[in-house]
C-alpha cells in the first residue's frame, strides 16, 4: 500500500470519528449523564452540585444549555446554597474560527442568585477544595505567552446577549447585606446590524441605567464601541475599539459632581467632598500603555502603566495632597507632589515588586519584594530615608531620618520584622506581629538606646508661648464616651518596650520599661523607670472588662522626680524641686466619667526644695494656674524667681468625693496653705487658700491685703477669686489651727512646715512587682 493511500485512509478515519462523535452528541440525550457530571463537579469543588437538565448541539452550530443548577454553600454559610441558576445558554458559530475570531451568536443567562460571604475569620465561601496542585513559585501559568502575555489571544465577537434577573449578594458578619441586581441587559442588532446595548438594575439601592452600541453584527476587523451609564448621580462612559489586542483601545470616564453626596446615597459616610473625575486610557501596541488620571477637588493624580510581557513599568505623580488632608481633617499632608516610579513583574500567582519608589521633596520610600495570593508568603523590603521628616508630614520636625523594615504576610500572620528607624538623635528597633487565630496574641516588641522626644517635639524654652487653640465647650473633663469594650474583648496583645534613655521636655528618664498584656478583655500594664539624678518610678494598671462594665485598679508612684517644668533651661538638677507622688485608685464604670464618679483611693504629692521661674509657670501649667500663682504669691510679679522649701498636697477619695487636706507650699518669704473639696460626680471644685509672710522677712502687711483666695467652679471651667468669708483653714501641726483670719493665722509665718508637717505625710515604699 502506497504512502498516499495510508494518509488518505487515516484522514477518512479521522473524519468518520469526528462526525460520528458529533452525530452522537447531536441526537443523544445527555441528561442520562447528569449524575456523573454532577459527581465530577462535586469532586472538584467539594460541594453538593445539582443539574436539572443539559442539552448539547454540535452542528451546524455549537449550542450548550443547562437549567436548574444549584451549588451548595460552605458548611459554615448562612444559607444552604451559594448559587442558584435558572437557565444558561451559549451558541457558537464554529466556522468563525476560520476567520480568526470566535463568534458567539447568542448568550443567555436568566434567574441567577449568587451569595458571596465571609465568616469574619478570613474564610470565604468562594474558596473551594479543588484539589489542584499549586503552581510552582516563579513558573508561568499555563497559556501565558512569555513574550507578550495574552497579546496573541483570539478576539471574541458577541452578537446577541440576554441577561435577566441576576442577583449578587455580598454578606459579612456584623454588616448589612449588599445587594446587586441586574434586572435586564440586552445586546442585539438593529435594522442596520449595529449591536445595541440596553440595561437596567439596582446597585446598593441606586438605579443603574446602561446604553451603548458595538460594531456591526457581521464582525471581523476592528470595530468601535461605546457604553454610557448612570448609577444614581455617578456617570460612567466607556468607548474604544474592539479587535485584536494589538488594535484594541479603551477609554473609561467616571464622574460625579460631588463625591460625598453620591457616597451618602449608597450609605457611606465620608469627609471627602467635591467633584470627582477619573479617566483611564488603554493604548494598543506591543508595549501596552494604560494611563489613569484622577481629580478630586484640588487633589490630582496621574499614573502611567507600561506593559511588556509580564513586566509593568509604573510612573506617576500626585499633587494637592494637602487639600485631601484638609477634607479628612488631618494636618500635615505633604505640600509637595508625591512622585512614584518602579516596576512590577508577574510571577505565577503573584507579583514581584522591582524597586517601587515614592518621593516627596527630599524624602523617599522604596519597596522591593513579592506579593502572593492565598496562603503563600508575601515579603516586602521597605527603605525610608530623607533629609527632613517634615517632607513626610509638615507637622513633623525637620530631622534627618532613615529606616528599614521587612513586611511579611501569610495565612498565619502579618509581621514587620525586623524594624529599624533613626530620626535625629533617636533610634527605634524591634518587631510587630499580628497573628491569626482567637487564642494567639499579637506582639509589639520595641527597643531604643535613645528617644530624644524633646528634639522630636521641637521644644524651645525661649520661644514665646503659642496661643492655645479654641476648644469646644465641654461640660466635663472626664468624658462620657464609652470605653472600647469590643476592641478590648476581641483582641489579644502583648507589648514590651524598653528604652535606655528617654529625653523628654521636662526630665531625662533611664531604663524605661513598659510591659503590657491584653487578654480575654483584661488589660494589665507595668511602667518602670529611673533617672540620672536618682529618681525612681513604678506604676501598675489593671482594667478588667465584663460585658459593658469595667473595673479599674491603678497605682502610680514616682520618687524624687526633678521635672524641669518652670526652673529654666540652664537650671542645675539641685535647683529643680524634687516631686514625689503616690496615687492609688479603684473604680468601676463604662466611661471615664462613671469611673471617676465611682472612684475610691488617695493621692499624695510632696515637693522638695527648689526654684521656679515665675514667668515660666504659666507656660507649662496654663492660664488658670498662672492666675492662681499671681493671686497667692505677692512677689510673683516683682521677683523673677520663687524659691520653695517644701510642699504637700494630700487627697482622700471616697465614692467619687475627694477631700483635699492639707495643701502646703512653703517658700523663703511666704507660706501658702489650703484645703477643699472636689466632687468627681459633678466635677465641682472648692478650694480655699491663705497666704502669709514668713517670720523675719520684713514685709509690710499691705502686700497681703487679700491673703484669702478661692479656686471654685468646675474642672472644665475653674475660677480664681477672693475667699471673702475668711473661713478657718486647719493644718495638721500638732493640733494647732493655723492661718485663720485672726492674730493666730500669723503663726503660719513662724511654723516650719518642712520640719513639723511634712514628716506626718511620708511616701509609701515603691511596689516590689
Amino acid at each position: 500500500m502506497s504512502l498516499l493511500r495510508i494518509v488518505l485512509f487515516l484522514f477518512l478515519l479521522f473524519l468518520v470519528l469526528v462526525f460520528g462523535v458529533a452525530g452522537y452528541l447531536h441526537v443523544a440525550d445527555l441528561n442520562h449523564y447528569r449524575e456523573q457530571i454532577a459527581a465530577r463537579v462535586q469532586e472538584a469543588t467539594g460541594r453538593d452540585f445539582t443539574l436539572g437538565s443539559l442539552d448539547v448541539e454540535v452542528w451546524p452550530r455549537v449550542k450548550v444549555s443547562v437549567d436548574d443548577v444549584a451549588l451548595a454553600n460552605a458548611p459554615w454559610g448562612s444559607d444552604p446554597l451559594m448559587l442558584q441558576l435558572g437557565h444558561l445558554e451559549a451558541t457558537i458559530k464554529p466556522l468563525s474560527l476560520l476567520a480568526g475570531h470566535l463568534r458567539v451568536t447568542e448568550f443567555v443567562l436568566e434567574d441567577m442568585n449568587l451569595l458571596l460571604e465571609s465568616d469574619g475569620s478570613g474564610d470565604s465561601n468562594w474558596e473551594m477544595a479543588t484539589g489542584a496542585e499549586p503552581t510552582a513559585q516563579g513558573g508561568a501559568q499555563e497559556g501565558d505567552d512569555a513574550a507578550g502575555g495574552s497579546q496573541g489571544s483570539m478576539p471574541v465577537w458577541l452578537d446577541n446577549l440576554r441577561i435577566s434577573d441576576v442577583i449578587v449578594t455580598l454578606r459579612e458578619p456584623g454588616s448589612e447585606d449588599q445587594a446587586f441586581l441586574l434586572e435586564r441587559l440586552r445586546l442585539q442588532p438593529d435594522a442596520d446590524k449595529v449591536r445595541r446595548l440596553t440595561g437596567s438594575g439596582l446597585i446598593l439601592n441606586q438605579p443603574l441605567v446602561l446604553n451603548g452600541q458595538f460594531g456591526k453584527q457581521s464582525g471581523g476587523g476592528s470595530q468601535p464601541f461605546q457604553v454610557n451609564g448612570n448609577l444614581g448621580s455617578l456617570e460612567l462612559a466607556v468607548n474604544g475599539v474592539q479587535g485584536s489586542s494589538r488594535d484594541s483601545t479603551l477609554e473609561a470616564l467616571l464622574r460625579t459632581e460631588d463625591l460625598a453626596t453620591f457616597l451618602a446615597s449608597i450609605g457611606v459616610s465620608t469627609p471627602l467632598s467635591g467633584p470627582l473625575l477619573v479617566k483611564a486610557v488603554i493604548a494598543p501596541g506591543k508595549r501596552g500603555t494604560t494611563t489613569i488620571d484622577a481629580e478630586l477637588d484640588t487633589t490630582a493624580a496621574r499614573l502611567t502603566l507600561e506593559r511588556e510581557g509580564g513586566r509593568v513599568a509604573v510612573a506617576g505623580e500626585v499633587e494637592g495632597l494637602a487639600g485631601l488632608g484638609t477634607m479628612l481633617g488631618l494636618a500635615g499632608f505633604p505640600t509637595q507632589p508625591v512622585v512614584v516610579e518602579g516596576a512590577l513583574n508577574r510571577d505565577g500567582d503573584g507579583l514581584e515588586i522591582d524597586a517601587l519608589r515614592f518621593t516627596s521633596g527630599g524624602a523617599s520610600l522604596s519597596a522591593t519584594g513579592s506579593l502572593r495570593s492565598g496562603a503563600r508568603n508575601s515579603t516586602l523590603q521597605v527603605k525610608l530615608e530623607g533629609e527632613s521628616l517634615s517632607d513626610l508630614l509638615t507637622t513633623l520636625p525637620g530631622l534627618p531620618f532613615e529606616g528599614t523594615a521587612q513586611l511579611q504576610s501569610s495565612a498565619a500572620e502579618m509581621a514587620i520584622d525586623p524594624l529599624q528607624l533613626r530620626f535625629g538623635k533617636s533610634d527605634l528597633a524591634g518587631s510587630i506581629r499580628m497573628l491569626s487565630g482567637d487564642e494567639q496574641a499579637n506582639t509589639i516588641a520595641l527597643t531604643s538606646t535613645t528617644l530624644h522626644l524633646k528634639e522630636f517635639l521641637g521644644i524651645n524654652e525661649d520661644a514665646e508661648p503659642k496661643e492655645a487653640p479654641a476648644e469646644q465647650d465641654k461640660p466635663y473633663v472626664f468624658t462620657e464616651d464609652l470605653l472600647p469594650f469590643e476592641t478590648l474583648q476581641q483582641n489579644e496583645v502583648d507589648i514590651d518596650i524598653a528604652v535606655d534613655q528617654l529625653i523628654g521636655p521636662a526630665s531625662t528618664l533611664e531604663n524605661v520599661e513598659i510591659v503590657a498584656g491584653l487578654h480575654a478583655g483584661e488589660l494589665k500594664a507595668a511602667f518602670d523607670f529611673s533617672t540620672p539624678v536618682g529618681a525612681r518610678s513604678a506604676s501598675r494598671l489593671q482594667l478588667t472588662t465584663r460585658g459593658q462594665q469595667a473595673d479599674l485598679r491603678a497605682t502610680i508612684n514616682a520618687r524624687d522626680m526633678r521635672l524641669n517644668l518652670a526652673s529654666g533651661e540652664d537650671a542645675l538638677p539641685e535647683e529643680i524641686p524634687p516631686v514625689s507622688l503616690s496615687f492609688n485608685v479603684v473604680a468601676s464604670g463604662d466611661s471615664p466619667r462613671t469611673l471617676a464618679s465611682s472612684s475610691t483611693g488617695d493621692l499624695l504629692v510632696t515637693l522638695g526644695e527648689g526654684r521656679l521661674v515665675n514667668k515660666l509657670i504659666g507656660r507649662f501649667s496654663g492660664d488658670i494656674v498662672s492666675q492662681l500663682s499671681s493671686a497667692l504669691n505677692p512677689f510673683a510679679k516683682e521677683e523673677p524667681d520663687t524659691t520653695f522649701e517644701c510642699g504637700l498636697v494630700s487627697i482622700a477619695i471616697e465614692d467619687g468625693q475627694a477631700t483635699i487636706e492639707p495643701i502646703i507650699l512653703q517658700g523663703q518669704k511666704v507660706t501658702i496653705a489650703g484645703q477643699g473639696k472636689l466632687d468627681l460626680k459633678t466635677e465641682e471644685i472648692m478650694i480655699k487658700f491663705n497666704t502669709q509672710p514668713r517670720e523675719g522677712i520684713g514685709v509690710g502687711a499691705d502686700m497681703f491685703v487679700t491673703p484669702f483666695v478661692a479656686l471654685d467652679g468646675t474642672l472644665a471651667k475653674p475660677r480664681v477669686g477672693a475667699n471673702k468669708s475668711g473661713t478657718a483653714i486647719t493644718v495638721a501641726t500638732g493640733g494647732i489651727s493655723l492661718l485663720v483670719r485672726s492674730a493666730m493665722d500669723r503663726l503660719a509665718g513662724s511654723v516650719d512646715h518642712c520640719v513639723e508637717t511634712m514628716p506626718n505625710f511620708p511616701q509609701p515604699p515603691l511596689p516590689a512587682d
